[in-house]
């Protein structure tokens, strides 16, 4: 049975439209957008266009580590003459390996373990509310070959669905090209309908709808030697409290993505405009035309990526079928497109705002704390932290942190996730290698009658939001003391890259100075 003959019999509604939708012809923008202007400005020489490229698909099992045990996974490599250029999941996501021929590889190299993002994604998310990111039905596949190839993705989601009752389709086609100027191009024309309730499960009226995320590749990382671009870039419409420029955005400072769409803030992007990370000499960059359906981005405070959202339409058609179409077009183009980017566009420093980090690497002394947010900064960092000059143990600074539950039950604190380990939850995510032993250390001035002071290090899977941690890790509790205490908590991990979950948690009415503290990669596990 065809795909569209099985829509027609999940969701009658909607069945006169699904063959045609579903396996459109795919276009490109009809006219240019950011990519192309900028191109055009920087003079972008066609460097690439003596070169004509022969695209073909690949689908191959890898096997990966997971929670439980070794398992597979299929994954389609877009080849160009051999050489890999693009890697799709199997989901409405594609990975673009490079922008440029010259650095395409024969052989996909993969960490074995489950959870690794080493380059640059984009996805095609069809969320509303609590629809959720995948649907009941779904399904793929490769068309083409030669000068360009085409992969297809569509999801259904079913009337009555366990998620909501949200019935409807999404259809997606990602074409892989060779542009004379930017190098590998995937253009993305996505097609949406849906008959669902506009008042949501919630009972409020649904006003946004993410339609793709943009993922950076490590540039969150905590790790030194995996971080990479300094910067995101978008293009403010008007509204938008940055719009006085024609590229606006914000260094890769921990605390500046986590405020950077905050209210007042949230970043509103042109018709046709792009979001994008960049160093100065590289970058990746997305593109959107959405005629009629306003954009606007929120920034993960997990992995500082960007979700990118549509403005839901007021009223459906005159069938009562919602439709939402977009185009995107993604590039990690010439170094002479980035180092336009980059010294055009006007970097947010948030009121010469300065936040605490703790840097990875080495021992965080605090002594040029906190951070202004115009410095491009990665490390550990959250609500809560002080920093102090009353109190160090070596130079004149140290960070002051206290109870942030005073006088909660433990069964209350157990309940909170969010701060119920005696601090704040932290941003970025810290992931962990799999067989490897970390150490986590801290000086520690414990002060007021009664008050304890420890470290902890829970690990987990997926995202500090979710509730559900593997391991337990604490220091002993320390006591009110005269004197500075060490305090050290120790993780090892098993064959999974998972995560860590890092507190400094005080109980009591008192405080805790904190000084020369260091979280670091001892080495292998033993025995291993």
């Amino acid at each position: 049975m065809q795909s569209y003959a099985i829509a027609a019999l999940l969701i009658p509604a909607l069945a006169a439209s699904a063959a045609e939708a579903w396996f459109f012809v795919p276009e490109a923008p009809a006219a240019a957008d950011e990519l192309t202007l900028i191109a055009d400005q920087a003079a972008l020489p066609p460097r690439f266009a003596d070169q004509t490229p022969d695209f073909r698909a690949e689908t191959r099992s890898f096997t990966f580590q997971g929670p439980t045990g070794p398992y597979q996974q299929e994954l389609t490599l877009l080849r160009d003459r051999g050489r890999i250029v693009a890697v799709i999941s199997g989901r409405p996501q594609i990975e673009l390996r490079t922008g440029d021929p010259a650095k395409t590889e024969t052989e996909l190299v993969l960490p074995r373990y489950h959870n690794a993002h080493t380059n640059i994604r984009m996805t095609a998310i069809p969320w509303v509310e609590s629809w959720g990111a995948n649907g009941d039905e779904m399904g793929g596949r490769a068309e083409g070959g030669g000068t360009s190839i085409v992969w297809r993705q569509w999801q259904v989601w079913k009337p009555g669905n366990a998620k909501a009752d949200r019935p409807g389709w999404c259809a997606y086609a990602f074409t892989l090209r060779l542009d004379p100027r930017l190098g590998y191009v995937i253009e993305l024309d996505a097609r949406w309908e849906s008959t669902v309730n506009r008042k949501g499960t919630s009972g409020k009226p649904i006003d946004g709808f993410e339609y793709t995320n943009l993922l950076n590749g490590q540039m969150s990382s905590v790790w030194p030697e995996r971080q990479r671009f300094a910067r995101t870039v978008y293009t403010p419409r008007d509204g938008d409290s940055r719009a006085g420029s024609r590229l606006a955005g914000w260094t890769s400072h921990t605390w500046a993505g986590e405020i950077s769409d905050n209210k007042g803030r949230r970043p509103l992007v042109r018709d046709a405009g792009l979001v994008g990370f960049l160093d100065r000499d590289a970058g990746v960059f997305l593109s959107t035309r959405s005629p009629g359906l306003p954009l606007s981005l929120n920034t993960c405070n997990v992995w500082q990526d960007q979700h990118q959202h549509l403005d839901f339409p007021k009223q459906p058609e005159s069938d009562g079928v919602y439709r939402l179409r977009w185009q995107s077009r993604l590039s990690a183009p010439p170094a002479e497109f980035s180092r336009a980017v980059w010294d055009a566009m006007t970097v947010d420093t948030f009121g010469g705002l300065a936040w605490p980090v703790i840097r990875f690497g080495q021992d965080e002394d605090f002594e040029d704390q906190p951070i202004p947010l115009s410095k491009p900064v990665r490390g550990y960092a959250t609500h809560g932290l002080k920093i102090s000059e009353e109190k160090a143990r070596s130079g004149r600074r140290s960070m002051l942190v206290s109870d942030v539950m005073p006088g909660a039950s433990e069964e209350a604190r157990a309940a909170n996730s969010y701060q119920g380990r005696g601090g704040f939850i932290h941003l970025p995510q810290i992931e962990l290698a799999p067989f490897s032993r970390y150490r986590f250390r801290a000086w520690m001035l414990v002060e007021g009658d009664g008050t304890l002071a420890r470290l902890t290090a829970d690990t987990y899977e997926w995202s500090p939001h979710d509730k559900t941690r593997l391991q337990r890790n604490e220091s002993p509790w320390l006591p009110t003391a005269a004197t500075w205490q060490e305090s050290v908590v120790e993780v090892v991990t098993g064959p999974v890259d998972i995560s860590v979950d890092l507190r400094f948690e005080v109980r009591g009415s008192g405080r805790a100075y904190i000084d020369d503290c260091r979280f670091e990669r001892l080495g292998a596990a033993d025995g291993k």
